[in-house]
């Protein structure tokens, strides 16, 4: 028999073999641990990732939403031709929603149309813009990040032109469609 190891009556060599598996034992433990860990960091992500898609999401539905309750302002000799909510499709912005919220006519035949543009860079823009459909031209009347500042803003001082594929030229063509009209004159 092997000589004694203490009070305990083990063997060297069983002592020895004993403090070999305790020493190896926290390795395989650490591993599990590792990987436990990993996997609920893992899993972490993908909460926080899917909470915040869902926030963006409830953000941009919510936004639109309070877009599509906006009244359209009107001023004496304007009549409101529409105010269905058409989505434009812009591959030049894919990140941004323009939203034509309404269009009205003025009396001298002029477009005026109100449209809300949303990015998740930039926020919300409230836009109400005059076209003269013949001629090409534009003339903000507002534009904010707020309706209510919209609404306030100094408007331009002279007509601009519309530019070939431009936001505000694609705007122009769908509300002058609206009102009867089609769009010339863009450069």
């Amino acid at each position: 028999m092997a000589e004694g190891f203490g009070k305990l009556g083990m063997d060297v060599k069983a002592a020895r073999a004993a403090l070999a598996a305790r020493q190896a034992a926290p390795a395989v433990s650490q591993k599990r641990r590792t990987g436990t860990v990993a996997k609920v960091a893992l899993y972490s992500v993908i909460v926080v990732v899917g909470a915040f898609v869902g926030l963006v999401g409830m953000a941009i539905s919510e936004g639109t939403s309070a877009a599509r309750t906006l009244p359209v302002p009107t001023k004496e000799g304007w009549t409101v031709v529409s105010t269905d909510k058409i989505t434009l499709q812009r591959p030049a912005e894919p990140q941004a929603t323009y939203t034509i919220i309404g269009v009205a006519k003025t009396a001298d035949g002029k477009v005026v149309a109100m449209n809300t543009r949303y990015s998740r860079q930039t926020g919300w823009v409230y836009t109400m813009r005059a076209y003269d459909c013949e001629n090409g031209k534009l003339f903000t009347l507002g534009s904010s990040e707020t309706f209510e500042e919209m609404q306030v803003y100094s408007p331009d001082t002279q007509w601009g032109q519309l530019i070939q594929g431009s936001s505000a030229t694609q705007v122009a063509a769908i509300s002058c469609r609206k009102t009867g009209k089609s769009l010339s004159g863009v450069k």
